[in-house]
């Protein structure tokens, strides 16, 4: 995974930038890794890899899904299952999004805290970039 690093030193920002953008593949590789091996006992997982968690075999196994396919195990979870159907980390909070033509679906505080996380990379490149100049 990512090392830790001060968000507010601008070089250890601009270090971690360079170092995930060279290492791209590493990187992503060892993340996929560590996202399997937590989530391969989920109930949505072992359907598709049998304990396996290597790359290859969720390239091989898993298929991608849309929103519609996962939507009865997120509705299970809202009506109080425990989130291990399809996580390993508890989902503390599902929020429902509705949009003015489309169906209402949910998003759990993990899809909410990436969007707040790309907010913070905002400020971080806009800091770095004062750095840089």
């Amino acid at each position: 995974m990512l090392p830790k690093f001060d968000l507010t030193d601008p070089k250890a920002s601009l270090s971690l930038l360079e170092d995930v953008t060279t290492n791209v593949t590493q990187i992503q590789d060892s993340i996929l890794e560590a996202v399997l091996s937590r989530n391969a006992h989920t109930e949505y997982l072992k359907g598709f890899l049998n304990g396996q968690v290597d790359k290859q075999s969720f390239k091989k196994n898993v298929p991608i899904v849309t929103y519609e396919d996962i939507k009865p195990y997120i509705n299970r979870i809202a009506n109080g299952e425990a989130s291990d159907l399809i996580c390993d980390r508890p989902i503390s909070l599902l929020v429902m999004r509705c949009l003015q033509n489309d169906p209402p679906f949910f998003l759990n505080l993990c899809r909410i805290t990436k969007i707040i996380s790309k907010l913070c990379i905002c400020k971080i490149w806009r800091d770095i970039d004062k750095f840089i100049d």
